[in-house]
């Protein structure tokens, strides 16, 4: 059965609420072999029996939403792997640890599952995040949602699911596809905050390069919700026919619905994370069109196997758990992490893993563009939303690389 231990206050409505999970047989695990004895080692987190591992990632705060899933694609992928007879007969437990969207928490965080808890690696998805010195100090792999500097290639120790993130460096992914959809004029918007700036800063150079006209700028937005008339006003004033989104998916949403009722024809809206076909159900009446969502693993619709093994495997043991961009997602960050548990042998040290996950060519079982842990990622998909569903192309796109002007 999955062992886990849980460290969360209560979590506010409408986040994601954890499921008990059942003790159920699986016919493919994908993990190792549990017919090799469990060998006694003396690395943190290990015992003849089982592996410690820990997991931060806000459950609390401002920001849970934008990490809604990922807690639940992680336990599911390790829960399928302990029913096929865990990793060379020991057992996967997780540690959930709220770092509230913070940097403070972040690293108290970190600090409680190395020195408290003993974990023997971490599975992460910051929004802000404080604690890559003391990790790296440590020695600790970390496997995770890439879109904070400590995912950058100077840390040998943090593996990105989707790459490095390196912050004066994009894709002109999102200001190419504006262009070849009629877009003219484009709005410049982010969070005031080292993920959602640097995103916006790059869009900005890509859009500049292609010949997109800026046509309105605000790097200040709430994390939030809020009253967005008057930006909606100067937007469509300005010309604003499109943009790209890096911010939270509720803030885009509201941005999106002002602009529109202001009168802005959208040629592309692309929100960074909007897949979620759950979420869509309940807001759907507000694509009236020009709405598109970045997903940077492989559409559900495309139904390939890996997909279909997640989603199995997600209803199965986490039903409570949407699938959507950020459970895949923990369910591809666990899988990196088994298999770097897997060629680290049986007797695994953090640094054997480091190593090996290194060593790994990974796509994410063909669920995403190849990935190199020390560079952004340049490809991905460009989902069409309508009202009632998303329309993906079969391939992803790439676009080049370009750095924040």
């Amino acid at each position: 059965m999955f062992r886990r231990s849980q460290l969360r206050p209560a979590l506010l409505a409408g986040a994601l609420m954890a499921v008990p999970l059942a003790a159920c047989g699986s016919s493919d695990g994908g993990g190792s072999s549990s017919t090799v004895s469990a060998a006694s080692c003396d690395s943190p987190g290990i015992t003849p029996t089982t592996i410690t591992i820990g997991d931060l990632y806000p459950l609390s705060g401002s920001t849970v939403s934008q990490r809604n899933g990922w807690g639940g694609g992680v336990r599911a992928r390790f829960e399928l792997l302990n029913d096929s007879g865990g990793l060379n007969g020991r057992q996967v437990v997780v540690v959930d640890k709220d770092d509230m969207g913070t940097a403070s928490a972040d690293l108290d965080g970190a600090k409680f599952l190395v020195e408290s808890k003993g974990v023997f690696g971490l599975m992460t998805a910051p929004i802000v995040s404080a604690s890559s010195d003391y990790l790296v100090a440590q020695n600790i792999p970390v496997v995770g949602h890439g879109s904070t500097p400590d995912f950058g290639p100077q840390n040998k120790n943090y593996f990105g699911t989707f790459g490095a993130f390196v912050p004066t460096t994009g894709s002109t992914l999102y200001a190419d596809f504006i262009k070849a959809h009629g877009g003219a004029t484009v709005a410049i918007i982010a969070h005031n905050n080292p993920n959602s700036l640097p995103a916006a800063q790059t869009f900005k150079t890509a859009a500049t390069q292609a010949g997109l006209k800026v046509g309105y700028t605000r790097l200040d937005l709430p994390f939030v919700p809020g009253d967005f008339t008057a930006d909606a006003q100067q937007m469509k004033s300005s010309g604003v026919d499109s943009l790209y989104s890096p911010v939270a998916n509720a803030v885009s949403l509201a941005l999106y619905k002002a602009a529109v009722q202001a009168g802005v024809q959208w040629k592309a809206f692309i929100f960074p994370n909007f897949y979620d076909p759950q979420q869509l159900k309940q807001v759907g009446d507000s694509i009236v069109g020009g709405a598109y969502t970045a997903s940077s693993t492989a559409p559900f619709e495309l139904n390939l196997p890996e997909t279909k093994k997640f989603q199995a495997a997600l209803t199965k043991y986490e039903s409570g758990t949407p699938q959507n961009a950020f459970s895949v997602e923990g369910w591809d960050a666990a899988e990196l992490f088994i298999e770097g548990l897997q060629k680290a042998g049986a007797c695994p040290t953090r640094q054997g893993v480091i190593d090996a996950l290194h060593s790994i060519k990974w796509d994410g079982h063909g669920t995403l563009p190849p990935v190199d842990f020390a560079k952004p990622q340049l490809c991905g998909w460009i989902v069409k939303i309508t009202s009632t569903a998303y329309v993906p192309d079969k391939d992803p796109v790439c676009g080049k690389a370009v750095q924040a002007g």
